[in-house]
């Protein structure tokens, strides 16, 4: 694991090497400077370190935060969304809703079918059908595009604060909490 030690003088700095070179819970200690001033990376257990010694993710390249970023989008939109389409009161009836280009182009397609006036439509699905009403059809189509209005603006929020200058994303774990 890959550990940032920042804001160090010094004198700090040669007692955490102290440390860690006499205590075996420190294995693989590898410090390098990575052009921040009193800023080093290093390979250790994060655990027992001397008071003052801060501890933070390391930081991403900007590449891998923006493709960490694209691979959640997909995987959110891959994963689709459960809507309850039952009435208010009756026994829960879900609709597993594909919201990948091909299953929003899907349920166009049904809504055109219900302003050509059919009265029903049929939503199958891996565990059976459903016939759904135009009201109930509404509820999917508007949870399909809520769902992802979300995850593009989680992806647009990650792209900003990797790209921002200086950038305000530089771990995984913001981009992780965008997309909740």
């Amino acid at each position: 694991m890959n550990i940032k030690i920042s804001s160090l003088d010094t004198a700090t700095l040669f007692q955490a090497i102290k440390i860690i070179s006499v205590d075996p819970q420190y294995t693989g200690l590898h410090i390098a400077p990575d052009g921040l001033s009193a800023t080093f990376t290093c390979a250790i257990a994060p655990t027992g370190l001397p008071a003052g010694v801060a501890v933070a993710e390391a930081t991403a390249p900007v590449a891998e935060l923006l493709a960490y970023a694209d691979n959640k989008l997909a995987a959110v939109i891959a994963a689709g969304i459960s809507v309850n389409v039952a009435a208010p009161g009756a026994p829960a009836e879900t609709a597993l809703v594909d919201i990948s280009s091909m299953g929003r182009a899907d349920i166009l397609g049904m809504m055109q079918e219900i302003a050509s006036g059919a009265t029903s439509i049929t939503w199958y699905q891996s565990t059976g059908s459903l016939a759904l009403t135009p009201a109930q059809l509404n509820i999917i189509a508007s949870a399909a595009a809520a769902a992802c209005t979300a995850a593009i603006a989680a992806w647009s929020a990650a792209y900003v604060g990797v790209s921002a200058i200086p950038p305000t994303i530089t771990t995984m774990s913001p981009i992780d909490a965008l997309f909740v």
